[in-house]
């Protein structure tokens, strides 16, 4: 866990959500849904077999997209389901919820062009018209095109994309929603199977069960999940500091100390390990020892006697080997950014056209079947020898 990759991201944060309406923030996520209950215990007799597994060892899962704001409005979910084609018999009859979505892919999975559909036909017609809108979601590909971005920038919405490997962490769905759902969701499945045993469970009542579960989780689920991720109200103090890799954030420490910006108090063992490491020195030199002690940076040694510690001394004896800079690799996506920018639609042109004008590689010229050769061979043979019988 990086520091700077997690402050990094809140201050781009704080750049774009100060003065926006809690309405105006929003967060889109996607999660899976067990058609077996995993939560729920089941009641049997003793020495007998007792489940209720239904849909086969392989425990089938359905895809939906949720999202909401940081007043705790819902918006309209996206079932993902697993077939070429929607049918009639895989939507609800309920409208429990109004303004459903359906799509299907191969995998069952989120794909680039189906969430683009849904940005585009859902999203942008249930968010009203006050302007500028924030949403927020994770680095998955399925998330970025160039249509997107291009369709965000001519509706004055402002995309953050969270850094990877940190939505567990940040993104309001993930921190309270979906736990919350997923427990209603067993609730009901279970209630169902307990009326069809052996049955499975047909994507009507899916989509029915996932309707009734998310018009009725309250406001209070988005609106904490918001908290928790220090979105709003704004807090950059949300994560704990044992969280973080103790080298990183001591080094975040130090680099930060200087702008008189709040940060954490170094661990008192850290401290107590740079005294016994320092020759005596005068009280005046002891906070730009424990300044160069802690930077590991042996540029940032100086060679007076009045700096020296245990670690220049080894620092000074290990001779690190020149590292080669590398020209052909090139980062092009940072830990946290907002897409929306015309920056992020040239490297996404410039990846495209990458993609179409790299050769397509031949394929290897087919070797003569050994077989066709001794038959040819032969039909050679009975020739000759026909030849030669009609001479002699």
């Amino acid at each position: 866990m990086g520091p700077f990759i997690i402050y990094n991201y809140f201050n781009l944060l704080k750049e774009h959500v100060q003065n926006i309406p809690p309405s105006q923030i929003y967060n889109l996520d996607e999660t899976s849904f067990c058609l077996d209950p995993s939560r729920i215990k089941v009641v049997g007799e003793k020495g007998k077999a007792a489940h209720r597994t239904t849909s086969g060892p392989g425990r089938e899962n359905i895809t939906v997209l949720l999202g909401g704001n940081a007043a705790g409005e819902k918006r309209p979910p996206l079932i993902v389901f697993k077939g070429k084609n929607i049918w009639d018999s895989w939507i609800t009859n309920k409208t429990e919820y109004p303004k459903m979505t359906y799509s299907a892919t191969k995998n069952g999975w989120m794909e680039t062009e189906m969430f683009t559909k849904y940005f585009e036909n859902n999203f942008l017609q249930n968010i009203g018209k006050e302007r500028p809108v924030i949403l927020i979601y994770d680095a998955h590909t399925s998330h970025i095109s160039i249509f997107l971005i291009e369709k965000a920038i001519a509706n004055n919405i402002i995309i953050i994309k969270l850094p990877p490997y940190f939505s567990h962490l940040l993104q309001p769905m993930d921190l309270c929603v979906f736990k919350s759902l997923k427990v209603a969701w067993d609730v009901e499945l279970t209630k169902w199977q307990r009326q069809n045993y052996g049955t499975k469970l047909p994507k009507a009542v899916f989509s029915t069960i996932i309707s009734k579960i998310w018009s009725e989780a309250g406001p209070a689920l988005l609106i904490k999940g918001y908290e928790k991720g220090g979105i709003y109200p704004f807090n950059n103090q949300v994560i704990a500091a044992e969280k973080f890799d103790p080298e990183a954030y001591r080094r975040w420490n130090l680099e930060n100390s200087s702008n008189n910006s709040p940060v954490a108090v170094p661990d008192p063992s850290v401290a107590d390990q740079i005294k016994e490491n320092q020759i005596n020195l005068p009280s005046s030199s002891q906070k730009s020892l424990i300044d160069t002690s802690l930077s590991f940076e042996p540029k940032s040694l100086t060679p007076s006697l009045t700096s020296i510690t245990f670690e220049s001394i080894i620092l000074e004896q290990l001779k690190q080997v020149p590292k080669t800079e590398k020209t052909t690799r090139k980062k092009i996506c940072k830990g946290a950014e907002v897409i929306t920018t015309l920056e992020a639609i040239a490297v996404l042109k410039e990846q495209a056209n990458k993609v179409e004008s790299k050769p397509k590689k031949l394929g290897r010229k087919k070797k003569k079947n050994s077989c066709t050769k001794k038959r040819q061979m032969k039909i050679v043979w009975k020739k000759k020898k026909k030849m030669i019988q009609m001479m002699t």
